[in-house]
């Protein structure tokens, strides 16, 4: 019996702890403030980060011998080499200006190490996020980006992937259900200074619940011209699922995949509003930014600063589990609790765990009272 008695003061407690990191790992986010609302960075980094990667690894991703040997031997050197020899006109309509094409055709196909000045060659990509509208019911941000020039990986064989995946808070800073609302891509196609033609791909998965994924080209023809993707914007707007007008906060962790493989990219889910980029996908930009109802917006790296995000369908559930639990446990409790007073024992882990118990009762009053509206 009294073994029986301390595994459930054990789960008990590990339903107190459990129900405290929920509650914080939301609240933790909140207080926040990191970098800017611009990042860039080069392709350069981004492909040696991916040639870093094992072997072993793509192998059971699926990548064929032939792919993988492409890859982990692919040389900036001959790729720059072999960008140097298009003509002048070409190059321009690559996006280089007249003094990096004047660099480029100068190359002679050294090594980089010996050649630094190489490096301002390597396509860079800023991107930039805002919010857009927000309210106490519907909050939307937007993603831009925009290459410098045409990256060496480049061409209809490469896409590339958008994506963006979100949380929401209520004036509680409890998670709360929000879908998509409204969501949009455009990719704007440039041959030299010239933008011909616009392209605005579907999403993959957009139910409501799913998260905006859009897979685009770096490379397009229009009539009889060809461009390369030099910009795109991603705006996405969520709304509460039953109308409250209690929305504090959305996080929208936005991430842009450049393909570093010839497969397909891709971007999922990783739990709790984050998002994960498959082998294949380096990050070109990835973050996330915190829109709250007036206006005001944090903006952290990655998913957010401090690695955690509980979502709502998350939180509902473990808390689900550890009510379950508790209901169980509280009859053997209150016996233990009874028999401890009889015998006059101070009864300190009963009462540790019956205010755990009293945590999670406010917790779903809260849900039911605070959250949900007409209750």
């Amino acid at each position: 019996m009294k073994s029986n008695k301390k595994i459930l003061n054990i789960l008990l407690v590990i339903t107190f702890l459990l129900s405290m990191v929920t509650t914080t790992a939301t609240a933790a986010v909140v207080n926040s403030n990191d970098a800017a609302a611009s990042f860039m960075t080069t392709e350069y980094d981004v492909v040696m980060k991916m040639k870093q990667t094992p072997v072993s690894l793509l192998e059971k991703a699926g990548y064929s011998a032939e792919t993988i040997d492409t890859f982990t031997n692919f040389s900036f050197e001959e790729a720059l080499l072999e960008r140097a020899q298009l003509s002048e006109n070409e190059l321009f309509e690559l996006g280089y200006n007249e003094s990096q094409i004047l660099l480029l055709q100068s190359y002679d196909g050294g090594s980089l190490e010996d050649n630094s000045q190489m490096n301002s060659l390597f396509a860079q990509v800023t991107g930039n996020l805002s919010g857009e509208s927000y309210s106490k019911n519907r909050i939307e941000a937007n993603f831009s980006w925009e290459w410098s020039h045409a990256p060496l990986l480049n061409g209809r064989i490469i896409t590339d992937v958008v994506a963006c995946s979100f949380i929401a808070t209520n004036d509680e800073n409890i998670a709360c259900a929000v879908m998509v609302d409204d969501a949009s891509c455009t990719i704007e196609y440039y041959r030299g200074d010239s933008k011909i033609g616009e392209d605005y791909p579907s999403f993959s998965s957009l139910n409501g619940y799913g998260i905006p994924e859009a897979k685009f080209p770096m490379s397009k023809s229009f009539g009889y011209t060809t461009g390369w993707a030099k910009k795109g914007t991603l705006t996405v707007a969520v709304k509460e699922v039953v109308p409250s007008d209690k929305l504090y906060s959305v996080y929208f962790a936005f991430g842009y995949g450049h393909t570093c493989l010839t497969l397909s990219p891709s971007i999922r889910t990783s739990g709790g509003g984050g998002l994960m980029f498959g082998l294949g996908t380096d990050d070109m930009f990835f973050k996330t930014i915190s829109v709250r109802h007036d206006g005001t917006y944090d903006i952290y790296n990655g998913n957010n600063r401090s690695g955690q995000f509980m979502s709502s369908a998350q939180l509902f559930g473990i808390f689900g589990i550890l009510s379950l639990i508790a209901m169980v446990a509280a009859p053997f409790l209150l016996v233990s609790l009874v028999t401890k007073i009889q015998n006059k024992k101070t009864p300190v882990w009963e009462c540790w765990l019956l205010a755990a118990g009293a945590f999670c009762l406010w917790f779903w009053l809260l849900i039911v009272f605070g959250s949900l509206p007409g209750a």
